[in-house]
Parts: C-alpha cells; structure tokens; sequence
C-alpha cells in the first residue's frame, strides 16, 4: 500500500488487516520500493500523487524488474481523467480505482480477485 495520506493508508491497512492480508504501508516511492525489496507481497495498492513523486515511476519500476513483473497493481487515486487512466493501463497497472467513489468492501472484493 503506497499513498502519502496517513488517513488512507491507515484505513486500507486496517480493512484489510481484517480481513486476513498482511499489509505493508509505505509514504514514497522509495519506501515502497524499500518495501518490495525487503518482503515478498502479492499485490500492490498505489497512488498516484505522492507529495512531489508520481507513483507511475514506481509502476514502470515494478514493471521493469522481472521480479515484481507479475505482480498486480491496483491504481487507488481521486484523479481519474481519461488520460491518466490510459496512461497507468498503459503503463502496466491491474485495476484503476478512484478513492471517492469507492467503499472499503469494494476495494477488499478488488484485492481479492487480483490475488485470486
């Protein structure tokens, strides 16, 4: 789980601690790649505005590293113009969805199916 909102992280970390995943919350594109060094996860959540960083660099670096290649990337962000949505499809990631119109539930059904 990448996303520079403390809120956030600590919201979807606590869902889906509940529901038996074990969840890894990193602020930065250099803490989740730190992350993904260090523990072996079986998909992440990633947003897209991190204070100054765009998480697209972290999904290009994902999809670049043959052992993180498979790995599903959901795009958790409230930004969702067409053209950013073409871009992270475009770009490697799983699933797109937009924060403010999502509920918990909806988010832990995603993460299931991806990791399914």
């Amino acid at each position: 789980m990448v996303d520079d909102d403390m809120f956030i992280r600590d919201l979807v970390t606590t869902k889906l601690r509940g529901s038996d995943y074990e969840v890894y919350p990193a602020a930065s594109v250099n803490e989740g790649l730190s992350v993904l060094s260090e523990k072996k996860v079986d998909a992440i959540i990633l947003d897209l505005d991190l204070h100054g960083e765009n998480g697209i660099e972290l999904l290009r670096k994902v999809r670049s590293d043959l052992k993180t290649l498979s790995l599903p990337v959901l795009i958790f962000s409230n930004n969702d113009a067409e053209e950013v949505r073409e871009e992270v499809m475009g770009a490697g990631a799983t699933a797109f969805i937009v924060k403010v119109m999502m509920d918990m539930n909806e988010l832990k059904r995603e993460i299931d199916r991806l990791t399914s």
